[in-house]
């Protein structure tokens, strides 16, 4: 359940909570000695507008987290058992891209990279994939890790799976609230990520689209049959 119409649903709801706890003590204390069943209504009162507060800011603020299937099998059975140097030949050639950018490090990091990939795709919705190649194993594991704590708070999980070198993680399929400016409307927007972690390297999809036809799984078999060329 969630409100279109955040800001001001979420004041009603504030406002409606704190007359359901207001007549709720006004009835305790004023039957506090009278019948149980009274007593029992204003504790009920009480209860109700303490969770409607607890509530509120989920159904009228945040983003609506949605359910979606997406198969992701292309890329989650498709294994890297050796750690890769570079991404950068076999992704070069991708016409669907509007843009991509390869950015390279002399040596390595603060965060282990050594190779970053980032393609958009523009036609319809906004895709934009994005693989980076790390020095060890390790530290494409720390990156996913702390990717899955970050988006598991702000977009939740809706699908996870695989072992630790060889994994990956779907969020919800967000559709987005406008600004504070805009007060929090709902809007037709709708946002996903998938993360894949593959011995040294870690992909990443993001998808924001409106009412066009999602193209993520084409770009999880894209990706699959790029990346299988490592083997």
């Amino acid at each position: 359940m969630a409100f279109r119409h955040g800001l001001i649903s979420f004041l009603i709801i504030i406002v409606t909570s704190l007359i359901l706890i207001i007549v709720g003590i006004v009835l305790l204390v004023k039957f506090r000695n009278g019948f149980n069943a009274v007593r029992g209504l204003s504790i009920l009162l009480i209860l109700i507008g303490i969770i409607m507060i607890l509530f509120s800011k989920k159904v009228c603020i945040r983003n609506v987290r949605l359910k979606g299937n997406i198969d992701v099998k292309p890329l989650s059975e498709m294994h890297i058992s050796q750690n890769v140097q570079s991404i950068k030949g076999i992704m070069e050639d991708i016409e669907s891209f509007k843009e991509l950018k390869v950015n390279t490090t002399n040596g390595v990091n603060n965060a282990g990279i050594t190779e970053m990939l980032t393609g958009t795709d523009d036609k319809g919705s906004h895709l934009e994939v994005k693989i980076l190649v790390f020095d060890s194993v390790e530290s494409a594991f720390k990156s996913y890790n702390s990717r899955y704590k970050s988006y598991g708070k702000d977009y939740g999980i809706m699908e996870k799976g695989g072992t630790e070198s060889d994994r990956y993680f779907i969020t919800y399929i967000n559709q987005l609230r406008a600004s504070p400016e805009s007060l929090y409307e709902l809007m037709d927007s709708y946002m996903t990520y998938l993360y894949f972690q593959k011995n040294n390297i870690v992909i990443s999809l993001r998808e924001m689209r409106g009412q066009s036809e999602s193209k993520i799984e084409k770009y999880i078999q894209l990706m699959a049959n790029r990346l299988s060329k490592l083997e």
